[in-house]
């Protein structure tokens, strides 16, 4: 068996259920690409952004060769590492596709004002072709969608809780600097509309008092959101969170 060094640097190590601090030692065959070896460690190529072949830059069809040293690194929205890397695909704007276990994810995601589609439904066969054809970043807490090679944005989500679910996306795109909230519908996922008091007391009598402000509409539901206590608290929520 022939032997290859492995570094896996910043919030890789994390993705995988052995931790490394340093180097390890990964034992292959011959004809072995650097996409090989990362996803049989357990990480989908959609996390790494720059790959170094014994300190050269290089790409996923490259052919590992013994006793070399490679080290991978995560892939962050914030960092243009184009430059340099090999494997580097530019992310584009943030809008998202969450798999069938994340709807409280896509939900929250929509109230920071994302493009975020979901469906409880959802088979992975779709969400991989709607995530290419659209350029969405595919959310998913499974592996095996990441891997499949037509999977060009996508991000692991490892945590079931929703306030680290939110953390982690954050530390890879900076959703909490780019939210904007009241600005799409939370469950149709349309862009709301701004509109008055007197059109929204139409539909909630109760919106004619003061302490209500703050009106948009979506066409789509027929439904009206508005700056109450609720937008005050979540407001709070997502500021304390990052």
């Amino acid at each position: 068996m022939n032997r290859l060094y492995v570094r896996l640097y910043g919030n890789l190590n994390q993705l995988v259920e052995q931790k490394y601090q340093t180097s390890f030692v990964y034992t292959f065959l011959l004809d072995t690409t650097l996409k090989d070896v990362i996803e049989s460690i357990g990480i989908p190529h959609t996390e790494i952004g720059l790959i170094l072949l014994d300190n050269k830059s290089v790409g996923w069809k490259t052919k590992v060769r013994d006793k070399a040293r490679v080290s991978f690194f995560p892939l962050f929205y914030s960092f243009d590492v184009s430059k340099i890397s090999k494997v580097y695909v530019k992310l584009p704007k943030l809008k998202f596709i969450c798999d069938v276990h994340l709807g409280k994810l896509a939900k929250y995601l929509r109230i920071m004002g994302f493009d975020c589609l979901y469906e409880n439904n959802y088979k992975d066969e779709e969400i991989i072709k709607i995530g290419t054809s659209e350029r969405r970043i595919i959310l998913t807490m499974d592996r095996g969608i990441l891997k499949n090679s037509k999977v060009k944005y996508g991000a692991l989500i490892r945590s079931k809780n929703l306030r680290d679910q939110l953390r982690e996306l954050d530390e890879r795109f900076n959703i909490g600097k780019n939210k904007k909230l009241l600005s799409r519908c939370i469950l149709c996922n349309k862009k709301l509309k701004p509109t008055t008091r007197k059109k929204a007391t139409k539909k909630f009598a109760y919106l004619n008092d003061k302490f209500y402000s703050g009106f948009f509409y979506c066409s789509h539901c027929d439904k009206i959101y508005y700056k109450g206590s609720h937008y005050k608290k979540m407001l709070d929520y997502l500021e304390n969170l990052f």
